[in-house]
């Protein structure tokens, strides 16, 4: 365990966050994200998650989104928790069908090719700067 208390098991492997939409018991949905969703939904179920859910249990999960980042998932988050109720439910069951986790290879694939237009990038970045810095620049030609 780490200093922060958090479990360093995973070190070196990529963790995947989960954005999940649960059911309450008054027929409420709550949506949020975690790393470990046995996990919390059994925390939502002992009334030690959300504000929102205690008192609400039991709770059942109806959908839920892997994505490889926090920010990711936190985005996915936000854009759902500003679905209304019927946009909530349409989401619902349009993935009733899907297996959970689905999509998730797919989004792994995408990052890896991000971080390697990123490293493209940074290796022809500095050599413009450099230009830029030693008088290269506009206005600063032969016909200037």
């Amino acid at each position: 365990m780490t200093r922060s208390g958090h479990n360093d098991d995973n070190a070196g492997h990529e963790t995947i966050w989960q954005v999940y939409i649960i059911e309450c018991r008054d027929g409420s949905l709550y949506t949020g994200i975690t790393s470990d969703l046995a996990r919390r939904l059994l925390q939502h179920n002992a009334g030690r998650a959300a504000r929102y859910t205690r008192g609400r249990g039991p709770v059942i999960l109806r959908h839920r989104e892997g994505y490889v980042t926090r920010a990711q998932a936190l985005k996915r988050e936000w854009a759902i928790k500003r679905l209304t109720r019927t946009q909530k439910q349409a989401l619902l069951h349009s993935t009733a069908d899907r297996s959970p986790g689905a999509g998730i290879a797919e989004l792994k694939e995408r990052r890896g090719r991000k971080k390697k237009r990123r490293r493209l990038e940074r290796k022809t970045a500095p050599r413009a700067a450099n230009s830029r810095r030693h008088g290269g620049g506009p206005g600063t030609g032969p016909l200037a």
